[in-house]
């Protein structure tokens, strides 16, 4: 049965909607392609410039967000801030991922172990040292300097019994890869690391109860403020008497539950009274959370994340500071699944920093919707300059070639391959063969 176009606010229009149809003929407006997916904030922009409401295709594009939406607990921040400038030159790809993902994998497992040990020796209260435990954060920020797609691929792209301190590695690796994004200093990346990787290690020290409802459940949002707070003050106090924790760290985990608009606690800040790293880390922590709503076990569309996190910019967190974010991660970070113009199911492997809407994907489902038997890179950017090339020289017509796009991202759990089969497919299986060969091009 065909599904009628739905009429929408051109202000609810999301990134990955297919819009079909204008409140306006299509000539009065940007937009010269009659029916398209909405794959960047511009288009969003536009669509609310020249029209009130849009029609969009449900059975193409992605639905509007369910009525759960976050909560703005008070109005957009009107003050001044000092504008977010970053220095795009500061860090480049040093590694392949090939290479670079041996490494990472051991980096990630360290990481893991030495998490778990400094959770297990809070819990019976007899912390020595947090040495062992910074090395291999630092380690992780160094990975991630180099080349973000591998360490990115082993927190999107895992086992589902893996840690559960896992989340905390997830949203630092969203963080450090926004301050590699904006240029910061070395030193400024290894802070974000620590802050995020600890930064609710003192409800450990909380009765079991209260620890709940001041956290609830790690994946879903909210954190009671009055319970929160003494989180705050018992992580300080844990941290503050090891010289391994840096003190720009220990500033980020005080305001990371500040927000620009006030509403955060434990003080009001609002603006720029609020230290530039506990926002990095706010938006990091949003971002990640809202990504699982489902709890830890399985992601949403990273569309509908993108979007949730657009609509609280200006109030919740700095709008350039959002913006930025948005592009650091690009529209399909590493370990998304995608839906691909040829009607296949494929997950990207590898990030394409000059034409970020062409990365290196891995396909895994055919256009007739079967699990494909052998696994194989697509390259969208070689393939898309392969075929301009045939164009360009005259070997062939544009109508007689087909350039090969992502139609737009999808819900982990809506296919018959989950993506976690596909790490351990390649990366614990056959590490060293079949994995890294893949990437052999």
């Amino acid at each position: 049965m065909v599904q009628k176009p739905l009429k929408i606010s051109s202000k609810a229009v999301e990134l990955g909607m297919y819009i079909c149809k204008l409140d306006r003929p299509w000539q009065q407006t940007p937009f010269v392609i009659e029916g398209f997916f909405v794959r960047d904030l511009n288009e969003i922009k536009q669509l609310g410039v020249h029209c009130n409401y849009v029609f969009i295709d449900t059975q193409k594009g992605v639905s509007p967000s369910s009525t759960d939406e976050v909560k703005i607990t008070s109005g957009i921040y009107r003050g001044k801030l000092n504008p977010i400038k970053p220095n795009s030159n500061a860090y480049q790809l040093t590694i392949p991922i090939k290479k670079e993902m041996v490494v990472a994998q051991t980096i990630y497992h360290d990481l893991l172990n030495e998490l778990t040990l400094v959770v297990e020796q809070v819990s019976d209260r007899n912390l020595s040292s947090l040495t062992d435990f910074t090395n291999a954060a630092y380690a992780m920020v160094d990975s991630i300097v180099r080349n973000p797609d591998a360490f990115l691929w082993l927190v999107r792209v895992r086992k589902m019994d893996e840690d559960p301190c896992y989340y905390l590695l997830r949203s630092a690796s969203w963080a450090i890869l926004f301050g590699r994004h904006l240029g910061l200093p070395k030193s400024d990346l290894r802070a974000l690391a620590i802050s995020l990787l600890l930064r609710d290690i003192g409800a450990l020290h909380l009765p079991k109860l209260m620890r709940e409802k001041g956290l609830l459940k790690e994946g879903t949002m909210g954190v009671d403020p009055e319970v929160g707070k003494m989180i705050l003050d018992n992580t300080i106090v844990l941290l503050r008497p090891f010289s391994d924790v840096p003190p720009k760290a220990i500033k980020t985990i005080k305001m990371q539950y500040e927000r620009l608009n006030g509403s955060g606690f434990p003080c009001g800040l609002k603006g720029d009274e609020i230290f530039l790293l506990s926002k990095i880390s706010g938006i990091a922590q949003f971002y990640d959370e809202v990504s699982y709503t489902k709890g830890n076990k399985c992601a949403i569309a990273i569309s509908k994340a993108v979007s949730k996190l657009y609509a609280v910019r200006g109030s919740l967190f700095q709008d350039d500071l959002v913006v930025e974010f948005i592009k650091a991660i690009g529209l399909y970070p590493t370990g998304t699944l995608v839906e691909i113009s040829t009607g296949e199911i494929a997950v990207v492997v590898e990030q394409n920093y000059k034409l970020r809407l062409k990365p290196k994907v891995l396909l895994l489902i055919d256009e007739h919707g079967n699990e494909r038997k052998k696994y194989e890179v697509l390259d969208l950017f070689e393939d898309n300059q392969r075929k301009q090339a045939l164009i360009d020289t005259g070997k062939k017509s544009i109508r007689e070639v087909e350039k090969i796009d992502i139609l737009q991202d999808v819900e982990p759990y809506d296919y018959p391959i989950k993506v976690n089969k596909i790490r351990h497919h390649f990366i614990d299986k056959n590490r060293k063969k079949s994995f890294l060969s893949i990437f052999s091009s």
